[in-house]
């Protein structure tokens, strides 16, 4: 959590006053910010559509829009499917002690969440909302039993059928199949999100201020950290994904600025290209106020493999 002081040192730092891009209008958005757990769809520069998640506490963690158009949502205190109307037609609650960081929807009525407890392992669910069962696939160990909230973060499924998972506290991106054997892994300090790319590396953002895309062997084949950008303030990063056009979209989860700074205040979330040039900036804290970025989505890429499924499991 950003302590006052905190919000008025990086408010104090000048930001770029002429950002790259369209700015809020540049394409329309899926947008989860931290402070007032709220969820946003942004159309033409607009806000079209937003909700706030009871429970959340400020961590949407997580944020699918269907093809039905309903959306699912991972937050502290659990994980559920709402209608654009709000409807709540799908909810999983956390127990005491445990929270669901991620989750991500298998055809029409399946829905495979993560669910960290004060426990020494992190456990993966499958949901079934056409019979209303819930069952536990496999567990995965984790560093920290006590630690519930960086035991593992977000977690894709692959085009292949497999899990990736952003193991927080172990340090490690690990590849599961549907019977939890472990396929793949590699290092990764404090890993946040993970994306499988079509060539086969997986692309990973850390809690440490970085995004590398790893090749099959776990090598670094890029990198981009805040020294790429001296001239942005950008001290938490969040999701980041690969784009179909090469570049890379990163959340930033930076403390508000202070009242009247707003115009000058840290980006909230950028678009790089492969040669590290900035090609977009979001700043928009009024008319409208989106509040800092756990997920960024552009509506138009895609959010679940084409054929989404966990092994034999459709």
């Amino acid at each position: 959590m950003f302590t006052l002081t905190s919000i008025l040192i990086f408010a104090a730092f000048a930001q770029p006053a002429v950002l790259p891009g369209d700015g809020i209008r540049h394409r329309d958005f899926l947008y989860t910010g931290q402070l007032d757990d709220s969820i946003y769809m942004v159309r033409k520069g607009e806000i079209v559509w937003s909700d706030r998640v009871p429970g959340a506490r400020g961590h949407i963690q997580d944020a699918v829009l269907l093809p039905s158009g309903n959306f699912l949502l991972s937050y502290m205190s659990g994980v559920k499917e709402i209608t654009p109307e709000k409807k709540t037609i799908w909810i999983h609650e956390a127990p005491p002690k445990c929270e669901v960081e991620t989750a991500k929807p298998i055809g029409r009525d399946k829905i495979l969440f993560i669910q960290n407890c004060v426990s020494d392992v992190a456990q993966v669910f499958l949901a079934n909302k056409t019979t209303a069962q819930t069952k536990l696939l496999f567990t995965i160990p984790v560093a920290k039993s006590d630690g519930m909230h960086l035991q593992t973060r977000r977690a894709v499924l692959t085009e292949a059928g497999t899990l990736l998972i952003a193991r927080t506290d172990l340090n490690k991106v690990s590849e599961f199949d549907e019977h939890g054997r472990e396929l793949w892994s590699a290092s990764v300090a404090r890993p946040w999100s993970v994306q499988r790319l079509p060539n086969g590396n997986t692309l990973v953002s850390s809690f440490d201020m970085f995004v590398r895309e790893l090749d099959k062997k776990g090598a670094t084949v890029w990198e981009f950290t805040p020294k790429d950008f001296p001239d942005y303030v950008m001290p938490k990063w969040c999701v980041a994904t690969r784009l179909r056009n090469g570049n890379t979209l990163l959340a930033n989860n930076t403390p508000v600025p202070a009242a009247g700074e707003e115009d000058r205040g840290p980006v909230q979330a950028i678009e790089v290209s492969p040669q590290k040039k900035i090609v977009w900036a979001l700043r928009s804290w009024k008319n409208p106020a989106l509040g800092p970025a756990w997920v960024i989505q552009y509506l138009d890429e895609p959010t679940s493999p084409k054929d989404p499924h966990f092994g034999s499991i459709r």
